[in-house]
Order: C-alpha cells, then structure tokens, then sequence
C-alpha cells in the first residue's frame, strides 16, 4: 500500500472513532440522564412515560391506566364473557410496584454495566406489563358463585310410563367449572398483568343412567295394586315424582327419604295416603326380587340389571308396574367415590407497624378437599368406562402470615 492510501486509511479510521466516540458520549449521556427521567421509548400499559421522572409517571398512572389498560376482568364460560369490574373483586393497579417493574427488567444494577444497559434499551419500544395486585378471597367467591350460577349438572336417561306406553327420554352430558384450575389460571394471567379475557375451566360430567343402560327394557316383572283413599293435586305430583325412577344396580330406593322429603308435594301428602303409596310400592320391589335394608322401606337392587319403577292411577286404584331392565352379559355399573385433597397456599401481608424482620401467624392453614362419584362400567371384570358424575370443592383457607417492613422478597 502507498505512502497516500496508508494516510487516507488513517484519517478514515479516526474519523469513524471519532463519530462512534461521539455516538457512545451521547448514549452515556442519555443513560445517565435516564436515571433521573424516562426514556423516550418506555411504554408502560399502553401510556407512554417519555421524558418523565418517576413521580411525575406515578400520576400520569394513577389517573389514566385505568381507561388505558381496562378496569374490568373478562372471564369466558364456555361462549358467555363475563365482565367484572375490578374494584368489585378487590383487583387493583399497583403502581409502585409497576415502576419497581422497569427498573428490575431494564435497568437492574448499578454503575456502568447500568448505563450500558440505559444505552441499549433506547434503541427500541420498551413495552412493560402493569403490576395487579388482587384479593384472592374476593377473586375466589366470585368463581365460586359463577360455578353456582352456570354449571350444568348432567341429565339422566329416563323411562316415563304413560296409558301403557313406555316413553324414552335421551341422557344429556353436563359439565362442571374446575374451580381449583381455573383459580390457578386466573392467577397466572393476574401475575402477568393480563385482565383478559381469561378462560374458566370446565369439566364435562356424565348422567348415572344412559339411553343405552335401559333401551332394553321391555318386561313387567312385578307388579301391584293398591286404593289411595285420599286424592288430591299434590298426591299426584308425588306420584309423578315417582314415576319413571331408574334403581341401577347396587342402589337403594329410599321410600322414607322421598316421602319426608322437603318438597311440598311431598310434605302436603297425608301419612294415611303415605303409607297406602310405600306399602304398593315395598310390594312390587320385593316381587321383582329387590331386598328391602331392615324393614324400614329402603330398597335395595342386588339384580344384575337396572330396574325401572312406574306408578300410576286408575279411579282410586294405585297401580305400581316394575320393569325389568337386561344388560349384556358380565357387563356390571357401579358408583364410585373419590377424595382429592386440596393444600392450602401462603399468603404474606405487610403491616408497617411491625418492626423489620417481624412475623405472626394470622391464621393457620387448613386443608379442603374434592369429592368427586363417577359412573363406572365394568365388563368381563375390566373397567370399560369412567365417567364424571358429580363434583363437590370444599375449600381450603390459605396459611396467612403477617410481616414488618424488609421482609418480603420477591
């Protein structure tokens, strides 16, 4: 290389060292100044904080983040949203905690490694999340109370005796909402800043009888009369209550229970009328082979298939007709129980009148539980099938301690 290109070869070489000297004096420059006011790229929730100093962003959130970000929490059931508003439920903005936010994920640290950071960060949006903070008690009443108001308990097959005909009536599958799981989902998204929409987990659940349990039912194996002195309108609707019941393979037909039962057809029917509709009813299930449990009218189906019980009136005539109900071979449908326990979680609470490094236990934890039947079809001694029937939460209270400040680390 000549002596000339050798020179032009230097002179271009500090002259990029100079601009990018330049260049990397003004990034410091701005990182420093960062550290007093924001970047000019820095977004937190949808609101721009550019050029701004820590307090002055604290107010700018305080009065816009609500109508920028959302102050309502969607949550989906099936194809149904349901909008809750926030402070309903106890969800809040931190916003202390937000701003604490920036400067853990952009700019941890301190000293030159920092400004470095401040430099780097400059160079695109910087988009960050607002912290929530929630009560989780509030939060899980009003799941609990959504379970109340949308679940959808299954609906079994049935078999309505009616002027000697024998009318089918389809099962339909129901579901559930997992309150456990959808808790859990509803946190993670809370911990991520996200309002939604947030999706409640459902379980489908299946009816104890199915068409294809009692499509086979076609013989009177039993039947009995007797006179029912005493008629009236809320005699019939009991007898309609009774009227199509299905008594599956190892369970019991509780006449007292139904009878004393707190339904008002039930409760308006005479003892006299009572006993003449159990005494018909003992009659045909000791015929069609049942066992009733202690002479106290409980009946008890140790047959190898489902029963079908029908009632109805002819003048003062009760008529009781027991249907019997063929199942393939070696095929056996059983009710199971099931317990699932729920562990309580830890909540930590700040009181600024404690003293640093203190702690008291608010409340001891207490464990809950799931109870859960299913519907289990064996055949051949092999289960074939395991349905969801009924589930049942019994919560558990969270351990609560109580801290002084310095305490809690996150």
């Amino acid at each position: 290389m000549t002596d000339a290109g050798k020179l032009w070869l230097k002179v271009i070489s500090m002259a990029v060292i100079a601009i990018s000297a330049s260049l990397l004096i003004v990034s410091f420059a701005l990182a420093a100044r960062d550290q007093d006011y924001y970047p000019s790229n820095l977004w937190l929730g949808g609101i721009s904080l550019a050029d701004m100093s820590k307090e002055e962003a604290y107010a700018l959130l305080q009065s816009e983040l609500a109508s920028s970000r959302g102050d309502k929490l969607i949550l989906v059931v099936g194809k149904q949203e349901i909008s809750l508003p926030m402070e309903e439920i106890g969800i809040n903005y931190d916003i202390a905690a937000s701003l604490d936010k920036i400067e853990e994920e952009l700019f941890p640290g301190q000293g030159v490694a920092t400004l470095v950071k401040h430099s780097v960060a400059r160079g695109q949006r910087q988009e960050i999340k607002p912290v929530l903070s929630w009560n989780k008690e509030a939060v899980l009443e009003k799941v609990l109370q959504i379970k109340r108001d949308y679940d959808q308990p299954a609906v079994d097959a049935r078999i309505v005796y009616n002027h000697d005909f024998l009318e089918y009536r389809a099962h339909q599958n129901g579901y559930l909402i997992n309150v456990n799981a959808s808790m859990n989902h509803i946190s993670d998204a809370l911990e991520k800043g996200i309002l939604g929409p947030i999706e409640i987990i459902a379980t489908e659940v299946h009816p104890r009888v199915k068409i294809e349990d009692i499509e086979t039912v076609k013989d009177v194996i039993a039947v009995s009369a007797r006179r029912i002195n005493h008629l009236s309108p809320e005699t019939s609707a009991l007898l309609e209550k009774l009227n199509g019941l299905i008594i599956m393979h190892g369970e019991k037909l509780d006449l007292p229970a139904i009878m004393d039962s707190g339904c008002e057809a039930a409760m308006d029917v005479g003892s006299e009328t009572k006993a003449q509709i159990k005494g018909a009813i003992v009659q045909a299930c000791l015929q069609a082979g049942m066992q009733e449990k202690d002479k106290h009218s409980v009946m008890e189906n140790k047959l190898q298939y489902p029963l079908l019980l029908t009632t109805s009136m002819s003048e003062h005539t009760l008529l009781v007709k027991i249907y019997g109900c063929q199942t393939e071979l070696g095929k056996e449908i059983t009710l199971l129980s099931e317990r699932e326990d729920v562990y309580p979680e830890v909540q930590i609470k700040l009181n600024h009148r404690l003293s640093p490094q203190q702690r008291i236990i608010q409340q001891e934890g207490k464990k809950g539980f799931i109870l859960r039947n299913y519907r289990v079809v064996t055949s051949g001694g092999k289960v074939v099938e395991k349905s969801l029937l009924s589930e049942e939460l019994t919560p558990a209270s969270d351990t609560i301690i109580i801290v002084g400040p310095g305490n809690i680390r996150k």
